[in-house]
């Protein structure tokens, strides 16, 4: 039967929806059809709190013994606390509610948790496949519940790009984003300072990252996880002593989790200049004990590189916007990425993706540094990292899919070591010649492009700029859009009209942003 009110995208687009599901002008350009929007209630509104207390006075005058009314009953959320830790699959806080409007039913949100049970759980290990099994196997669930639950699937839509097209991924994904807003404010949620409101923040977090690039909300949504973090004293090793072991291992991974989460958004972030709040106060988690198998060393690994960066040189990073760190520290620093070693082959695939391009991409960052410094470190080593890269990605046997779970970031990290390395060719006397040396380096540009272009695109700004740096290496002036890039790069045959002159400036798409042609003047945070 018809539905008697319009589709979200029919009322986003201000237009006549028939109620179908899907109705006609949804099929008609294949955009998901939701019916998410929760209709407003008709009728008189609530009086505002200044109103009730005033009515309250009024009857207190006139009645001395009267002590009823509608303020008299205090909201049981407004009273709800942070239990005593006990066991360990998380334990909602908030009692259940009778509510009025009409919630996202569990049969929509629940492929959304399987895929993230499946994907993205080894890289955002704040809730356990314990508790994920138990809400997808529900029937029905608590408010707080449905809250994280609103906020998990919008992390996950956006993240893994899912829907009908982009656009239609987008608008689930933002419908979701907006339920759980709504939802989440019909208690009082900023006084309950447990797992739930930690993950619920992070979620939002990732979604307003990638669905909000270069906004406030996303790392306002971080720092709100942050504070919920040390309302539960996490920094303080003294807490987990009142927990029992897996309750006190799962929260330590959650702190340390929002650590790295940190830390990674200073690098990416520079030009916010926001200071870092939390420190390793606490011993690291124990790699064996991390709740979920084989993730654990993982994690683990992936944190000793994070931690690489202490306060002082997060300091510098946002202080001066030439990335000014002291020497000694700098050369300390390169000399451990250095001497990292590589992930074990006994972690899952998602998380030795996320070592080794982190650790490679640390290892051109802090270069760059050092150069603007003046240091004297060697001037090929994006030469050394790409080709370490390559050899990497086809000894553990790493799928452009592998790389795209991580969305955003790993385009990121990719596209700066890419670069670094294009930077390296268009500075060689000898860019320009068909040296075999020079034919080597190309031929490792192109192989690290073809990882990037294999992935979906996160970034289509982003994705720009490396067009335009690719197309300045490799020697061609233009490059057409709606040509396959794959093709391009797989092309053996270079453009007769650039092997040996500049690339004309002039020549080059007027989307494209020209920049220096120095590694550290073209690094984007």
């Amino acid at each position: 039967m018809p539905s008697k009110r319009a589709c979200d995208c029919c009322r986003v687009r201000k237009i006549k929806c028939n109620g179908e599901r899907p109705c006609k002008a949804c099929a008609r350009i294949s955009l998901q059809c939701t019916y998410l929007k929760v209709p407003q209630k008709t009728g008189p509104k609530r009086p505002k709190n200044t109103t009730l207390n005033n009515i309250k006075a009024l009857q207190g005058q006139l009645d001395p013994q009267w002590q009823g009314g509608l303020g008299s009953v205090a909201s049981r959320a407004d009273v709800a606390t942070t239990p005593f830790p006990g066991e360990l699959s998380l334990v909602p806080t908030t009692p259940a509610f009778e509510y009025s409007y009409q919630r996202v039913p569990l049969s929509s949100l629940r492929p959304y948790l399987e895929l993230f049970r499946e994907k993205l759980q080894p890289i955002w290990l704040l809730v356990t496949i314990h508790d994920l099994d138990r809400w997808i196997a529900a029937d029905t669930v608590d408010q707080e519940t449905y809250v994280l639950l609103t906020a998990l699937s919008a992390a996950t839509i956006t993240r893994l790009q899912l829907g009908d097209g982009r656009d239609g991924g987008r608008m689930a994904a933002r419908q979701m984003a907006l339920e759980c807003q709504r939802a989440r404010h019909s208690f009082n949620y900023l006084g309950l300072a447990n797992e739930y409101s930690i993950a619920v923040s992070f979620f939002l977090h990732i979604y307003f990252a990638n669905a909000d690039r270069g906004g406030a909300t996303g790392p306002m949504y971080l720092r709100e996880a942050i504070s919920f973090a040390h309302m539960m004293n996490l920094h303080v090793e003294s807490t987990y002593a009142a927990y029992p072991e897996p309750v006190a291992d799962h929260l330590r991974t959650v702190y340390f989790l929002l650590l790295v989460t940190e830390r990674g958004h200073c690098l990416h972030h520079v030009h916010l200049r926001i200071p870092l709040m939390l420190d390793p106060t606490i011993p690291l988690p124990d790699a064996q004990r991390v709740s979920t198998p084989l993730v654990g060393p993982g994690f683990v690994g992936l944190l000793a590189l994070f931690l690489f960066l202490d306060r002082e040189i997060c300091y510098h990073l946002r202080r001066d916007p030439r990335l000014s760190i002291p020497r000694d520290a700098l050369l300390t620093i390169h000399r451990r990425l250095q001497a990292h070693p590589l992930p074990s082959r006994l972690v899952t695939k998602v998380q030795q993706v996320d070592i080794v391009v982190t650790l490679f991409w640390m290892q051109i960052l802090f270069w760059q540094i050092a150069l603007a410094d003046q240091l004297s470190l060697s001037l090929t080593l994006p030469i050394e990292v790409t080709q370490r890269l390559l050899t990497v990605r086809d000894s553990y046997g790493f799928d452009p899919h592998t790389f795209e779970l991580h969305g955003t970031t790993m385009e990121r990290k990719l596209t700066l070591i890419g670069d670094a390395l294009a930077d390296v060719i268009i500075c060689s006397p000898f860019a320009h010649n068909s040296t075999q040396q020079v034919c080597h380096w190309k031929e490792l540009l192109r192989g690290l492009a073809r990882i990037v272009f294999d992935m979906r695109e996160f970034d289509s700004d982003l994705r720009l700029k490396f067009r335009h740096k690719l197309s300045l290496a490799l020697g061609a002036t233009q490059m057409t859009k709606r040509l396959s890039f794959t093709q391009e790069l797989n092309s053996d045959t270079p453009s007769s009209s650039t092997d040996h002159e500049d690339p004309d400036p002039d020549a080059v798409d007027e989307d494209f942003e020209l920049g220096g042609l120095v590694g550290p003047t073209t690094t984007t945070f």
